[in-house]
């Protein structure tokens, strides 16, 4: 009656096997990609929260006199110094020191801060302009392998040109040729 042939039964599941095989592998890729994209995504979210709620740095005072300076000097030569307090409860790895002028100088690789620790920065650096408008110092912390570095940009380590003129001169302070101070030039 009828004469039709099909596929054997063993052929069929054969083929039924090796298509869903295929198709799990291919959701597979897809939501691995994904979860990659999520876990790098939370990574940074914590690094953020780390920055804004545990890291904590305050300029070292000697009673009412903080311990940062500046100068600036023809030629653009410039010197800042500042000693620092890590209060808070994470480890400063870096620290992003920026200076605007008619120019703009970054430092990365600055030395790093450990929880409870005190340390001091001397920077000498060149600017071509008459004076600066900006200075600005960002922590920085580990963000593990697929971050990398996180810029903390909530701090108030920001100071433009008029706060800069009431900072002491490096020239009359002693404190900034301690041996607590790194010089980075």
């Amino acid at each position: 009656m009828w004469n039709k042939k099909g596929v054997s039964p063993l052929i069929a599941t054969v083929l039924l096997v090796m298509i869903v095989v295929s198709i799990g592998a291919a959701v597979m890729v897809v939501i691995q990609g994904l979860t990659d994209e999520q876990l790098s995504t939370i990574d940074a979210n914590k690094k953020l929260i780390e920055c804004s709620s545990k890291m904590k740095v305050e300029i070292f005072s000697v009673g009412d006199d903080y311990r940062i300076c500046y100068n600036y000097s023809d030629g653009g030569n410039s010197t800042f110094a500042i000693q620092l307090d890590n209060v808070g409860q994470v480890d400063i790895d870096d620290f992003a020191f920026t200076a605007v002028s008619d120019d703009i100088v970054d430092v990365r690789g600055l030395p790093a801060l450990t929880k409870g620790a005190h340390g001091g920065l001397r920077l000498n650096f060149t600017t071509t302009g008459s004076s600066l408008s900006l200075i600005r110092l960002y922590p920085m912390l580990a963000g593990g392998s697929k971050v990398g570095i996180q810029t903390c940009k909530y701090t108030n380590f920001e100071w433009d040109a008029d706060e800069l003129a009431q900072f002491d001169n490096c020239d009359d302070v002693t404190w900034d040729d301690s041996s607590s101070i790194t010089v980075v030039s």
